[in-house]
This record gives structure tokens, sequence and C-alpha cells, in this order.
């Protein structure tokens, strides 16, 4: 097999972008593979797969597994080891899932659980029973405040609620101007093409103003929740009533999946029973940090929901590579500092309505 690579942290350019929705529609099983699509990522391309990376310092992270067809995967990431080596790079996985990892062994790679992706069969869930009381009650207190929420796919979406939408965001983003994000977010609210087959969870006060709203991305199996956009002073329970609405689109939709936050440590900030010594420890230490990272606070408004937890890994070539392939993973996803990347080769119009606008028409 072939394979095609843009040497750069640029990004990539438009044909290498089409090329990768191509193939993300065509065998994207997996809820983190949509986020391939990023116009911060290069691209590595192999037979038909796909791996998304970005270059910082001499190490190139790779966004989660590699998108191919069944089986494949391992053999995209083998061919990507070979060409980074002959640019003196190391390489990092980030977030990497289950499915690949004895493959990954074979080819002299190590892996860690760093946490746990939330996915939850929409088909299963119900407001009924004592097991979702809670979310049942946050439901009820939202609607008696006189919150509503509706569910529109990006199609649907005419002028004035992208306008809407774009005003609600740059509240968010005054109120959190600190933005992460690499293997398991999106870059944007739309620009591409394929930015119209997301679907919009818009959330509007008493008055009717639009003031949160969730965003979910596509992928084979089902929808991957992407923004979650409250203000400060949304009542308490808005973000579960808006999850609710989109679990029950899925449903409508005979969706299999819908996959939640991840998070961070969830294997050891959990449930505490069966964890090793030295887990412990990291759970301890990590209790330290509650404060920062509210890493615990996730867990339990994810439980809510009562999802199955997809262990994700940090994939990583040496043993005593361990910690700078963690260091570059975070430097990625921006919660640590790294080097200025230049901008992006191909990237989209950052006047969000007009671009999509002319899309939908």
């Amino acid at each position: 097999m072939s394979f095609v690579a843009r040497r750069s942290w640029d990004g990539h350019a438009a044909d290498d972008h089409a090329r990768a929705v191509e193939i993300v529609a065509a065998h994207g099983a997996d809820p983190l593979a949509p986020f391939a699509r990023r116009a911060d990522k290069a691209y590595f391309f192999f037979g038909d797969g796909l791996l998304a990376y970005r270059t910082i310092g001499r190490t190139a992270v790779v966004s989660s597994d590699p998108v191919a067809p069944e089986g494949e995967a391992p053999l995209v990431l083998e061919a990507f080891l070979a060409f980074a080596a002959g640019q003196g790079w190391d390489v990092a996985v980030a977030a990497a899932g289950p499915d690949h990892l004895e493959a990954y062994r074979a080819l002299g790679l190590h892996a860690v659980q760093v946490g746990a992706e939330s996915v939850v069969d929409p088909r299963a869930f119900t407001l009924e029973g004592r097991a979702v009381r809670k979310v049942r009650q946050s439901v009820n207190r939202v609607i008696r405040r006189g919150w509503s929420v509706d569910v529109l796919a990006a199609r649907a979406l005419d002028e004035g609620l992208l306008r809407e939408i774009s005003a609600a965001e740059e509240d968010w983003r005054a109120e959190n101007p600190c933005r992460s994000g690499f293997a398991m977010s999106m870059d944007r609210l739309w620009g591409a093409p394929e930015d119209l087959d997301d679907v919009y969870v818009l959330g509007r006060d008493p008055d009717g103003r639009l003031r949160s709203f969730l965003r979910f991305v596509p992928y084979r199996a089902g929808l991957s929740l992407d923004a979650m956009r409250r203000p400060a002073d949304a009542p308490n329970g808005l973000m579960e009533a808006l999850v609710v609405g989109g679990l029950e689109h899925a449903r409508a939709a005979g969706l299999a999946e819908v996959s939640l936050n991840f998070a961070g440590f969830a294997h050891v900030m959990g449930d505490p029973a069966g964890l090793s010594g030295r887990e412990r420890l990291l759970r301890f230490a990590l209790s330290r940090l509650r404060g920062h990272f509210q890493l615990d606070r996730l867990i339990h408004f994810n439980e809510k929901f009562s999802p199955r937890w997809r262990p994700r890994y940090l994939v990583y070539t040496r043993r005593r590579r361990l910690a700078s392939a963690g260091l570059r993973v975070l430097q990625a996803e921006s919660y640590v500092p790294a080097p200025r990347p230049r901008r992006p080769e191909w990237g989209w119009d950052p006047r969000p309505v007009p671009v999509l606008s002319e899309a939908i028409s």
C-alpha cells in the first residue's frame, strides 16, 4: 500500500479534507472519528485509512485511533510509525480505544488508561423509574421555571437561529476564555459542508432568549457530544434537560449510541472497589486536585444517564517516554502551553452566519 502524508502541523489542504470526510463517513465507527476533521490536524493516508495528528516539538500527537476499514487501523499506525521515524519524530496516540490495544502492543507500543468515555444507549434510556429520578426532577424543574428545549438539525437552522447561537457562543466564550480540545472536540460550530449533519439542542429562558445549547456530531453508530454551552446563571438541571433532549432525538432516529463526556481518570475516581495500591494512591493524589479539575463531578454527571464506560488510553513508544508523551498530549489539548502553531493551510470563513446560510441555500 502507498501512503500520503503532510509533513506539517499547520493543518491540511481542502482536497485532503474532502478525502478525510469520505473516509470518516465510510469507516468512522468510533465516537471520536468525526473529530479527525478539525482544521488544525495534519493527515496521513494509508490505503483506505486515515490518521490525524499534530506535531509538537519532535512528537507527533495522533488524534485517537486511525479511521480505517475494519481491522486495518493497526496497519495505518504501523505505516505512520515508520514515516515518523524517518522524520525523527516520537509518536503518542491520545485517547485510543480498547479495540486495537493488542495489535498496538504487538508493534512494540505501550498503553496506559487515562480515563473513560461515557456512552449511552438511547434506545434503552427512559425517564421512568427510580434510577433516573434525579434526571427526571431536573427536567421537570427546568420546565417549571419556564425554560424550553428544542432539537434541530444544523441544516434546518435559519439565519435568525444562527445569529442566536452565535450570540450564545460569544457569551460563553466571554465567561470561558480558555478553550481546550484536540482528540475529543471540534474546533468550530460550522463552516465546512459536513457540519450541516450536526444536531443542536437549544435551551431558551422564560423570555424566549436562546441562552444555552449542545452540539452533537454524527458518527456511524450515533452521535458524539461536542459543544456544551451554558450561562453562569443557568438553573440547576439545565444541562441534564438538554442531554435528555439529545437522547430522545437519537432514540427517535433509531441510533444505537450517544457518546457523552470523556472523564479523565474515571477508572480510579469512580467506585474504589477493586483498585490496586498504585491506583488508590493516584486516586488520593487526584482528589487533592478536585477543585482544579472537578474530575469526580464530571463522573457523577455522566452516571445520571446510566452509561457504559469505554476506556481510553495513552499509547506511547517507550516506557521512558511516558512522561514526555503525556506532556505533548496535554499541550495538544491546550491544558499546558505549547509552541504556537502556524495558521492552518486550509480553514473556513470565520463569519459563521453567511457561510452556513449559503450552504443551506
